[in-house]
């Protein structure tokens, strides 16, 4: 089963049989419910994951403050960089709503890279991510206020036309923690987005409509 699972994900496509047994010997396919955590900044890593179902987020928690700093969803992985460097965990993951993921081992995580196209993928996939990560450091830094709120959705959500979608139920506390700004100013936005009808929610899931918010 988890052979099967594997072969789904983009980085293991072009593994042959073997090389698919080898790594599915070393993984295991874990559930987590909303609010389990997958493991704590400081821990050591002993293994990746890869999201099969649900999303997680990745979060840093400072004198019982917390930032939440990426939403993961469907196709992700995370936990690899502790096995990379042979730092601990630079950052808590937990998981929301209902999650399910693979988890492989460190001996598979070297199976991985012994495969020339799986190792280019991967270095692919962390690229992009870094790539959207440091677009989004500069929307913060160098946005208004008001625009920060747009640059998440931009950097979470997936667009259909003028609508861009996240994919999961984030409250308006955990967008805000997202956006990077303090909640009474993130209330104020918020409220004021809602009101042009640029904010809105489809069956719990938050969309803005661009196009309100270039009528605006």
């Amino acid at each position: 089963m988890i052979k099967t699972v594997l072969k789904s994900f983009l980085i293991f496509q072009g593994l042959n049989d073997s090389e698919l047994s080898e790594i599915a010997n070393c993984s295991k396919l874990e559930r987590y419910y909303d609010g389990d955590v997958i493991f704590n900044e400081g821990d050591r890593g002993i293994c990746f994951y890869i999201i099969v179902d649900g999303t997680a987020k990745v979060v840093k928690k400072r004198n019982n403050n917390e930032i939440v700093l990426s939403i993961l969803k469907k196709g992700d992985f995370f936990g690899e960089l502790a096995l990379i460097d042979g730092n601990m965990r630079s950052a808590s993951v937990e998981s929301l709503e209902n999650l399910t993921c693979v988890s492989i081992s460190n001996d598979g995580f070297k199976k991985v890279f012994n495969n020339s196209v799986s190792t280019l993928r991967v270095l692919e996939m962390l690229s992009q991510r870094l790539r959207k990560t440091n677009e989004y450091l500069i929307d913060l830094f160098f946005n208004d206020d008001n625009m920060r709120i747009i640059s998440t959705f931009k950097q979470l959500g997936e667009r259909n036309g003028s609508r861009i979608r996240l994919a999961e139920r984030l409250t308006r506390e955990e967008i805000i923690q997202v956006s990077g700004m303090n909640r009474e100013k993130g209330i104020e936005i918020l409220d004021l987005l809602e009101t042009m009808g640029v904010l809105d929610y489809d069956k719990g899931y938050p969309y803005i409509e661009i196009s309100n918010l270039i009528r605006e």
